[in-house]
């Protein structure tokens, strides 16, 4: 029971509304950063969280990529935080997929600070480190998007 009111409690402190929590994460050359690095930087951010083995992520993939290209000069930046286990797997996807824009990978502390019980998970986030939307799709994105002026 005191475990499970951990998860909520952490997952509360995740919802929209709420600042995003930094995290270290790695680049696919093995560097150590910090979400920090990308988000609150004065863009909004469209959060990927994903794996290599999770087929419904890899389909959503290409909507991805082209809400990044179609809102890019409305101040939208995409970040793919894979929650892998096996480095090799998404070194390996990634060299397939052939993502052009920012992919870390987190470790377990991430899931459980993100509170994260399924994949694939959209989040936007605003330029000053607010999450905005969690839980959506690319149709939402598209909807809040398309009001926006430039």
């Amino acid at each position: 029971m005191l475990k499970n009111n951990r998860f909520i409690t952490k997952l509360l402190s995740v919802q929209e509304g709420s600042n995003f929590v930094d995290s270290k994460v790695e680049l696919p050359d093995s560097t150590k950063v910090y979400l920090s690095d990308y988000i609150g930087k004065g863009h909004y951010v469209l959060v990927n969280i994903w794996a290599s083995w999770c087929g419904a992520c890899i389909a959503e993939l290409p909507e991805i990529r082209n809400a990044g290209e179609k809102y890019a000069s409305k101040n939208l930046k995409l970040l793919s935080i894979s929650i892998d286990r096996d480095r090799k797997n998404w070194e390996k996807a990634l060299k397939r997929l052939g993502l052009p824009w920012t992919q870390v990978l987190a470790d377990y502390s991430f899931v459980n600070s993100y509170g994260i019980n399924k994949i694939p998970v959209l989040m936007l986030i605003s330029p000053d480190g607010i999450i905005l939307k969690r839980n959506f799709s690319i149709e939402d994105l598209n909807r809040l998007f398309q009001n926006r002026k430039a």
